[in-house]
C-alpha cells in the first residue's frame, strides 16, 4: 500500500474509532464485537508503519477501552 493510501487509511480510522459504540463485547443479534481488539491492531500497525503519527494515535485508542471498563446497563 502505497504511504498516500496508508496516511488516508489512518485519518479515516482517526476520526471513526473514538466515536465507536459497538464496545459491550456481545450483542445478541450480532454476536461478539470486537471494534476494541480490532481497534488495538490497527493503532499497532498504524504506529509501525507511520511512526511520526503516534502521538495522534495514542489517544484514538482510549475512549471505547474506557467504555468497556466502564459498568453499563
Amino acid at each position: 500500500m502505497s504511504q498516500d493510501a496508508t496516511e488516508r487509511w489512518c485519518a479515516a480510522f482517526s476520526a471513526w474509532y473514538p466515536q465507536e459504540r459497538d464496545t459491550p463485547g456481545w450483542d445478541d443479534s450480532l454476536g461478539w464485537l470486537h471494534a476494541v481488539a480490532h481497534g488495538a491492531d490497527a493503532v499497532a500497525a498504524f504506529v509501525q508503519v507511520l511512526p511520526h503519527r503516534r502521538s495522534d494515535l495514542g489517544p484514538a485508542a482510549h475512549p471505547p477501552t474506557a467504555r468497556i471498563s466502564t459498568r453499563s446497563d
